[in-house]
């Protein structure tokens, strides 16, 4: 955290994800190397003190929360906006599915991505660094999305998918 305190201070933009559920927070991965851009843990209805005091002290004219109100609740948004003057941007769809599409839209493109399990954190947790040095977005996913995946890549001209993780 003293790490983010420090850059934080010279972005013009905070990420905030659930601390509780990792899908959202690994969607970002790209949107805050674009933004240059810490991200903020949360509780869907508490802000821990320490995020408090990065997101006070910084000079943010935006934050984006990423997720929909399960992941981080209205009253947490309200008690984000009452301690910043930052525009509030909430990014998330009815799903983490959606929620990493719709990040991935708006922070990139999808000609090229990575495809996790979106059931469980390691394979999209260990592919992040990769990534990030890529440029690739992380999309997630379950045997119940194939033709979620099939349409992302018919409507975005997909050229290549890094897939991890096992059957």
């Amino acid at each position: 955290s003293e790490m983010c305190i420090r850059d934080s201070g010279k972005t013009t933009t905070l990420e905030i994800a659930s601390g509780e559920n990792y899908a959202d927070a690994l969607s970002l991965n790209n949107a805050a190397e674009k933004d240059k851009a810490p991200i903020l843990l949360v509780r869907v209805n508490a802000i821990d003190k320490s995020v408090e005091d990065v997101i006070k002290s910084s000079k943010a004219s935006l934050i984006n929360i990423a997720g929909g109100e399960k992941s981080v609740s209205e009253n947490t948004k309200a008690n984000i906006k009452k301690i910043s003057k930052a525009t509030i941007n909430r990014i998330g769809g009815a799903n983490r599915y959606e929620t990493a599409l719709i990040i991935a839209k708006e922070f990139g493109n999808l000609e090229k991505f990575v495809l996790a399990d979106g059931r469980n954190y390691p394979d999209a947790l260990s592919v992040a660094p990769l990534a990030h040095k890529n440029n690739q977005p992380i999309l997630l996913t379950n045997p119940d999305k194939t033709e979620f995946i099939k349409q992302i890549v018919k409507d975005n001209n997909t050229k290549e998918i890094t897939v991890v993780g096992g059957e």
